[in-house]
């Protein structure tokens, strides 16, 4: 049913969903591990991840200052949780900038749901999201659609993601680095439940006919 139809994306899947929600005619969005804010490429931090007709869409600067936290594993190896990248890059961004690379999920027909870990080791998620939150109820757009944020205290970059194991180690090898995405096992399986419920409650209300 074309006229009932949602999109779904997580971590810099959600910078997507977001903004094609405020650019097509959708009746939901969900954010999962959301980022209101565009980042650059992961392999390139000068040049842009997303574009719009051919057209790079603007993005958060790389602050000079971003460092990760580096962490010794129990077995001795290292880790790096790269949400102090982030914050920094958010806090040393110039205003202009910072707003240029906002996503306007408030042009977005339908209504908005943001799902977040407060202990997200990759990014700083809640944070972000509550950006985009903002700029929802600044324009109105909460009050008028079924916009919410549910941030999870115990829960990290993975634990909201429906389907995904929780009793895992928390941290993932890409090549030979290793991240910490963060959480409890209990904290990321609490989160998973509850933003699962969250998400069935809201697609059941949003894409009724």
């Amino acid at each position: 049913d074309g006229t009932r139809l949602a999109v779904m994306g997580g971590s810099r899947g959600s910078e997507a969903a977001l903004m094609i929600g405020a650019r097509y005619g959708v009746r939901a969005v969900i954010a999962t591990a959301a980022s209101g804010l565009r980042w650059s490429s992961v392999y390139d931090p000068d040049v842009a991840a997303w574009s719009e007709d051919g057209v790079p869409l603007p993005y958060m600067p790389t602050s000079p200052a971003a460092m990760p936290e580096v962490v010794t594993l129990e077995d001795g190896t290292t880790a790096y949780r790269t949400t102090p990248q982030f914050v920094t890059s958010i806090a040393d961004a110039d205003p202009a900038a910072l707003e240029a690379a906002t996503i306007s999920a408030e042009l977005s027909d339908g209504a908005v749901l943001l799902l977040g870990g407060a202990d997200d080791g990759v990014w700083p998620a809640c944070q972000m999201a509550q950006i985009t939150l903002d700029r929802l109820t600044a324009s109105g757009h909460a009050s008028t659609h079924a916009d919410a944020l549910h941030c999870f205290p115990a829960a990290g970059h993975v634990g909201i993601t429906p389907g995904w194991p929780t009793a895992d180690t928390g941290v993932v090898h890409l090549g030979s680095y290793a991240f910490i995405t963060g959480g409890t096992p209990e904290g990321n399986h609490d989160a998973t439940r509850a933003g699962l419920d969250a998400l069935r409650a809201f697609l059941a209300s949003e894409l009724s006919p």
